[in-house]
């Protein structure tokens, strides 16, 4: 799971040594890129670029950060961010609904989606 920190509930929260930190140009962008990062697109993706860690994890380093699509701005990356927002508030979230925000801000068609949740179901 992908945190923006500014919208943590945890007053100053650390990042341990066991997550990675990267900044992002704005609030909007943080937001999104933390969803994105949470989707099951960015774990199909993840899983096929990712060096292998210790005890089967996936070390998501920059140079599989820097694949991964960041959604154009448009009203698709607003709802997305909303959303992102909504969840890191509430603690929680709706995978599927987060899923679908993603492809819909990644314009991603009713067929790669069906695929890349196949590849997702096939590596679980």
């Amino acid at each position: 799971v992908a945190v923006a920190l500014d919208e943590t509930e945890v007053p100053r929260a650390l990042p341990l040594n066991t997550c990675y930190v990267a900044p992002a140009p704005d609030r909007e962008s943080a937001l999104v890129i933390a969803a994105v990062l949470t989707s099951t697109w960015a774990a199909v993706l993840a899983a096929v670029t990712a060096d292998e860690a210790r005890g089967g994890y996936l070390r998501i380093n920059a140079r599989v950060a820097a694949g991964l699509p960041v959604p154009p701005h448009g009203p698709a990356r607003t709802r997305l961010a909303d959303l992102s927002a909504d969840a890191h508030h509430l603690a929680t979230i709706d995978h599927a609904a987060l899923d679908d925000a993603v492809a819909d801000a990644l314009d991603l068609s009713g067929p790669v989606r069906t695929s890349l949740r196949a590849l997702a179901a096939h590596r679980d």
